[in-house]
């Protein structure tokens, strides 16, 4: 049957509008073409349906593809930048508890280092011959080479490198001095650029590898009083995708993530930073487990995802924030150029909004 707003429709165009009678001897032409445009309706939506359900299957089926492991972390050897605390120590685990061979942690505080190294070799399988090693250093010092050399002496060389290190600075910009700047770009983007200029040629020459940054969601959007972080984190994410267009001829893979406010030590730091503004803007999101972030991020390694989002948010936001990233599965390309990431679009478009109309009320 036609719906019944279509045949209204029909039915007032083929009457000549409101005020005119059809002519007696065409009302058989009209039924004739009632009947046309009822057969056009029904199989022109059948038709489309048909065809979004195929697409749809046919997407399922290449992301299904996409899930398939294309890296394991079986027996490799994973360094972690910050691994002492946070996301860094959260990843270590979950390295092991995925079968890495040796996972090195670097860090400053050997205190730490040491509690932390504990706390991992309770999560060794024997069997697997597993091994935790830790490097007391800093990731913006100009010896961090030398002390990788001798860190690093007698193990395998490192197949993945997680760069984790990084500090987290809020206030507005009036209130950031071009030295709060200059901290955040030292510590979250050379703190990352130093370790992987030592450890790459390894990798180069080996013709094998893994590297991940770890930026943020606020490396994605605009966050009211993170200039200089948020600042430092795109920056992060522009490193990892001109590094990736480099190293795709090494066989070496490139991934960054964008975690959300996860409960760690450096959150709970930052938390007595926050003005007011700041404080209610963060109640647009959730905070995340640092366990349920490293195991977006072992997972997204094992995948060879280059964009590692974290939550359904972190999904939207990184669909429509995706740009000219790299794109390694068919079904985020899909994903990415079909209408339907207009929706994450529109979700994501009114959520700025609120927040945007969130920090004028308060700056009033």
């Amino acid at each position: 049957m036609m719906p019944g707003w279509l045949d209204s429709v029909l039915t007032y165009l083929l009457q000549w509008g409101p005020h005119h009678d059809p002519p007696k001897q065409n009302m058989d032409d009209i039924d004739d073409l009632e009947d046309v445009f009822e057969l056009m309706f029904s199989c022109g939506w059948g038709l489309v349906v048909a065809i979004f359900v195929l697409l749809l299957l046919f997407w399922l089926f290449l992301y299904l593809l996409s899930l398939r492991n294309q890296y394991n972390l079986a027996g490799k050897h994973v360094l972690i930048t910050g691994g002492s605390s946070g996301i860094g120590k959260a990843v270590a685990k979950e390295a092991l508890l995925r079968g890495a061979e040796v996972v090195t942690i670097l860090a400053r505080n050997e205190e730490k280092l040491e509690a932390t190294k504990s706390e991992l070799e309770r999560l060794i399988t024997p069997k697997l011959d597993q091994r935790v090693n830790t490097i007391s250093a800093d990731v913006c010092s100009e010896e961090l080479q030398e002390e990788l050399e001798i860190g690093l002496s007698g193990l395998p060389p490192v197949d993945v490198l997680i760069n984790s290190a990084g500090i987290t600075f809020t206030a507005s910009f009036q209130d950031t001095t071009p030295q709060d700047f200059e901290k955040q770009l030292q510590v979250n983007v050379l703190g990352s650029v130093r370790p992987t200029k030592v450890l790459l040629p390894d990798m180069i020459e080996k013709q094998q590898g893994r590297i991940v940054f770890i930026s943020s969601m606020a490396g994605q959007t605009a966050l009211y009083g993170y200039t200089a972080y948020s600042a430092s984190k795109y920056a992060v994410r522009g490193l990892a995708e001109v590094l990736d267009m480099e190293l795709k001829v090494h066989n070496i893979r490139v991934s960054v993530s964008f975690p959300p406010d996860t409960d760690t030590p450096m959150l709970q730091g930052e938390l007595g930073q926050r003005s007011p503004i700041v404080k209610a803007q963060a109640g647009f999101g959730s905070v995340f487990k640092a366990e349920s972030v490293a195991r977006d991020i072992c997972r997204g390694i094992e995948r060879g995802k280059f964009l590692i989002t974290h939550g359904f948010d972190g999904f939207l936001l990184g669909v429509i924030a995706t740009g000219m990233s790299p794109v390694y599965h068919w079904a985020t390309l899909i994903t990415e150029v079909s209408s339907l990431s207009s929706l994450p679009a529109v979700i994501i478009l009114f959520w700025l909004a609120k927040l945007q109309r969130h920090v004028c009320k308060f700056l009033g």
